[in-house]
């Protein structure tokens, strides 16, 4: 993976933490991917597994700040749709079909690619899932 760079902008404050937050100038694509796979595990994991479900737990507070707001990690001035707003919150995205744009069409292929690679894990047994996020 190549460098990000990024601008320090202003802090916020979140519950009872703070964050500086930072304008991406090189590499939103790279992050944006890394979100959407992460989320895409989110949903592959087990609710019944203890250790699955921590992990979702985990992942999910990482994705999304549960504040007033549910203020993402990665924020897109691309998704006009909120295409990827909605998937960071819910898991749920509309299909390549209903995209109306290019760049909805390259984001929604995104998240079906990166939901296949995932489910490619999956299949490979019960842990498969866990291990894929200790590799990233």
């Amino acid at each position: 993976m190549a460098s990000i760079v990024g601008l320090r902008r202003k802090k916020i404050k979140i519950q009872a933490d703070q964050f500086t937050k930072i304008e991406v100038v090189d590499g939103q694509q790279r992050l944006t991917t890394i979100a959407i796979l992460l989320r895409a595990i989110c949903k592959q994991l087990d609710p019944k597994d203890s250790v699955q479900a921590r992990l979702a737990t985990d992942l999910t507070e990482l994705l999304v700040k549960r504040d007033n707001t549910s203020t993402l990690l990665i924020q897109t001035n691309q998704d006009l749709s909120n295409h990827f707003a909605d998937y960071m919150r819910t898991g749920a995205h509309p299909t390549i079909a209903q995209a109306t744009t290019a760049a909805d069409r390259n984001l929604l292929e995104a998240i079906e690619e990166c939901e296949a690679f995932v489910g490619e894990w999956v299949g490979q047994g019960p842990v498969a899932v866990v291990d894929l996020v200790s590799c990233l």
